[in-house]
């Protein structure tokens, strides 16, 4: 009698082969998770630069720096807001003249204020520096680092058109100062 070998061949079960790109798929998750968890809860600071003006005898016009904390939780505190120009350069003035704003400023979540300049004195620096107002950036220092944020189109309008006055006055002075 002769006996005959007879190779046996095991299969794995077919999920098996599944379960490396199973662990590799519920890994990336996890990562994205604790990464999207770990950053969702910090304090976000949105700034913007509006036109606005107070009503009264002058009608002053500002160029107001709204900063808001958009962070779901997490309060920040504001230690400075200034306009950064292309040349890297800041213009910053000490105290909001209206409304007043005292910094450093606690910024809970929701919370936002507004930190005033002179549009007028605004327009005179960026004619002396030669600046297109479409390049200033307003910005926020907190304790959470530097927000940057962008001018509004109205902003930009009114600061243009202070600009070109500024500009006028300037040439019209300047002729009648030539014609003496």
């Amino acid at each position: 009698m002769r006996t005959e070998v007879i190779q046996v061949e095991l299969l794995n079960p077919w999920w098996e082969d599944l379960l490396p790109f199973v662990a590799i798929a519920i890994s990336v998750g996890t990562l994205v998770w604790t990464m999207w968890d770990k950053y969702r809860d910090k304090a976000r600071l949105k700034v913007v630069a509006t036109p606005f003006t107070v009503l009264g005898p002058c009608n002053t016009w500002y160029l107001g720096v709204d900063v808001t904390n958009v962070g779901h939780s997490g309060s920040t505190v504001v230690t400075s807001v200034a306009i950064e120009l292309p040349t890297k350069q800041y213009l910053h003035q000490p105290d909001s003249p209206a409304p007043t704003v005292t910094l450093p400023k606690k910024l809970e979540p929701g919370d936002s204020f507004t930190y005033a300049f002179s549009l007028d004195a605004m327009a005179r620096e960026l004619v002396a520096r030669n600046i297109n107002p479409s390049k200033i950036r307003p910005f926020a220092n907190s304790g959470h680092g530097k927000a940057r944020g962008k001018v509004s189109a109205a902003a930009l309008k009114m600061l243009l058109r202070e600009m070109e006055t500024m500009r006028e006055r300037a040439a019209a002075e300047a002729t009648e100062e030539a014609t003496k």
